[in-house]
C-alpha cells in the first residue's frame, strides 16, 4: 500500500510538473508563429511600390500638371516666336536694325535688338491675362493677339520711328506694344480706305468693280 502510495504520488508529482512545464513551453513563439509575425511587420511597415495615398497622389498629380502647364506654355513662345520672326522677315528687320545704331553698322546689335522686339511680341501674344492696356484702353487678349500677329517688318519701322521723336519713354516694352498695335490698325484702315478709293475710281471711271 505504500508503495502504491508514493508511486501514485510519484505520478501526480510528475503530472504536476509537466503541467509547469508546459507553461512556459506555451509562451514561446514557433518558428511558424515567427514568419507570421515577420509578414506583419512587413506589411505594417512603409511600403515603398505602395500606392500612394489619396493626399499625396492629389499633390504628385498637381505638380505634374504644374510642370504640363510651363513646358505647354514654354512650346507656345517657341511656336508664336518662330510665326512672328517669319512674318516681320527677321534677317532684313535684323539688318535694318544695325545701320540704324547711331554708331554705325553693327550686326550683332541689331540681331539683338531684333530679339527683343520679338521677344516683347511673344510675351503680349501668350499672356495669360484675359486682357491688356493699350493706349489707356482695355482690349481683349484675342484682340492684341490677332493685331500682333498682322505686323510686318513696315509696322515695326514706322513704331521705332515714332517712339524716336518721344523724348524720355517711360516703360519701354509697354509703349512698343501700344505703339505696334495701333500702327497696324492704323495702316489696315488706310490701306483699306486707298483700296475702296481705288475700287471706286476704277467703277467710275471704266463703269466696272475690282
Amino acid at each position: 500500500m505504500d508503495i502504491q502510495g508514493t508511486e501514485n504520488l510519484d505520478t501526480e508529482n510528475l503530472n504536476q510538473g509537466n503541467q509547469h512545464l508546459e507553461k512556459p513551453h506555451n509562451n514561446k513563439i514557433t518558428n511558424k508563429e515567427l514568419s507570421k509575425k515577420e509578414v506583419l511587420f512587413e506589411k505594417s511597415s512603409i511600403n515603398l511600390s505602395a500606392p500612394l495615398s489619396k493626399k499625396s497622389k492629389s499633390f504628385v498629380e498637381s505638380q505634374s500638371d504644374e510642370d504640363r502647364s510651363i513646358d505647354e506654355y514654354l512650346q507656345e513662345q517657341e511656336a508664336y516666336k518662330n510665326i512672328i520672326m517669319d512674318q516681320v522677315s527677321y534677317p532684313a528687320l535684323a539688318e535694318w536694325l544695325g545701320r540704324s545704331n547711331e554708331t554705325g553698322y553693327d550686326p550683332d546689335d541689331g540681331y539683338e535688338e531684333a530679339d527683343n522686339l520679338v521677344n516683347m511680341m511673344v510675351r503680349a501674344i501668350c499672356s495669360r491675362k484675359k486682357y491688356g492696356r493699350i493706349c489707356g484702353e482695355e482690349y481683349p487678349r484675342e484682340v492684341i493677339k490677332s493685331t500682333l500677329l498682322k505686323a510686318n517688318i513696315i509696322h515695326i519701322q514706322n513704331t521705332l520711328m515714332q517712339i524716336d521723336e518721344i523724348d524720355d519713354v517711360q516703360r519701354f516694352e509697354s509703349y512698343f506694344i501700344s505703339t505696334l498695335f495701333n500702327e497696324v490698325n492704323t495702316y489696315r484702315a488706310k490701306d483699306n480706305h486707298e483700296s475702296h478709293w481705288a475700287a471706286n475710281a476704277v467703277k467710275r471711271d471704266f463703269g466696272y468693280d475690282i
